[in-house]
């Protein structure tokens, strides 16, 4: 990454002229650092911004296709399954007979696996770890 700013601090500080003579001051024709500037937004532009608007996009598409019975995970981290939508709200079933209304904002569509169903990582390896040595 030093590299990189080295080489950009070379491009902005080059003499203007090859004529033998005094340069005719620093950066040539773009005033010092603007090449280096302009060419670190373009970095950025298609390092953060373009990313961060794909995944945007593709956001607003699931919620917009969400249907009832998707399984969802709410910015809380609780998982369920849709039963009612509107407009700004979603109600989740997150039990039998337990339901929740949350903004649609917040939450998300579960993948195609969806949440875990093996309850043996809740339980601890050893079976034995309310035994101790006496």
């Amino acid at each position: 990454m030093t590299r990189v700013i080295e080489l950009f601090g070379l491009i902005g500080m080059m003499p203007g002229g090859d004529k033998g003579d005094a340069p005719s001051g620093p950066g040539g024709m773009f005033g010092g650092m603007w090449v280096p500037l302009i060419a670190i937004a373009v970095v950025f532009y298609f390092i953060l911004y373009l990313p961060e608007k794909k995944r945007k996009a593709q956001r607003e598409a699931q919620l917009k296709n969400m249907q009832r019975g998707d399984e969802v995970l709410t910015s809380g981290g609780i998982y369920g399954k849709v039963t009612a939508l509107t407009d700004k709200t979603a109600t989740i079933e997150i039990a039998p007979n337990v339901r929740i209304k949350v903004s649609r904002s917040n939450i998300s569509p579960v993948s195609a696996e969806g949440p875990s169903k093996d309850k043996s990582d809740d339980e601890p390896k050893d079976k034995d770890y309310r035994k101790k040595d006496k």
